[in-house]
């Protein structure tokens, strides 16, 4: 089954973890950075996995306005979301993803996030210490959410 799994990562972790989906989907998926290549044509695809990481309470812009300008044609096919965040919500994870793509997807992901201080620019280095009090490295990404996921696309 031809996957196209649908990224935006600003510090590497949604890419990992989408790297990681692509291995566990094997054959037939195939990675779309947004960062770098533009909003595909899907219909090419049998179904489609969409995921990022959060900033300043935001997904990425690119991701974002893929999902609302091709929300009625990614509700006509497999759909799985997945989210990075330290935060790890599913409260944040219901307000960053519609819920017309929520209720129709067949796998949801909250994979928990990376924090690399030495990856932020200046002023979100300072945003993030005033945020959290410290710039100490954080990592929550959770491998058995990522396999659950991962199953759950499977089938």
């Amino acid at each position: 089954m031809k996957t196209a799994i649908i990224y935006a990562s600003s510090h590497g972790t949604a890419e990992e973890c989408a790297r990681r989906v692509k291995e566990s989907l094997g054959e037939g998926a195939e990675l779309i950075n947004l960062k770098r290549e533009r909003i595909p044509d899907l219909s090419s695809w049998d179904r489609v996995i969409l995921g990022g990481s959060v900033h300043a309470g935001q997904l990425q812009g690119k991701l974002r306005r893929l999902m609302k300008s091709r929300s009625a044609e990614l509700t006509t096919k497999p759909l799985g979301l997945f989210l990075c965040s330290l935060e790890n919500s599913r409260e944040q994870f219901d307000k960053i993803f519609p819920e017309e793509l929520r209720s129709h997807a067949a796998a949801l992901g909250l994979f928990g996030g990376r924090l690399d201080p030495e990856k932020l620019n200046p002023f979100f280095r300072f945003v993030m210490k005033k945020v959290k009090g410290n710039l100490d490295p954080e990592d929550t990404l959770d491998g058995g959410a990522i396999r659950a996921f991962s199953d759950s696309m499977g089938t």
